[in-house]
């Protein structure tokens, strides 16, 4: 599945990247890494930081 990041602003961005990292660890840690779960933030994650990175850049 393709994720994307439905944030605009940097600051928003980057709220929601802490948010996806916390609840990345505690999937991870409770699921195992290689769960559906884990796999899906991770994804989610990835779509922020690819976004973050084109916003920063813009700035």
């Amino acid at each position: 599945m393709n994720y994307q990041c439905v944030c605009s602003t940097a600051a928003e961005i980057h709220e929601r990247m802490d948010q996806l990292r916390v609840e990345l660890i505690h999937t991870g840690i409770k699921e195992g890494l290689l769960s559906s779960n884990t796999i899906r933030i991770s994804q989610q994650l990835d779509a922020c930081l690819n976004k973050y990175e084109v916003v920063k850049k813009s700035c």
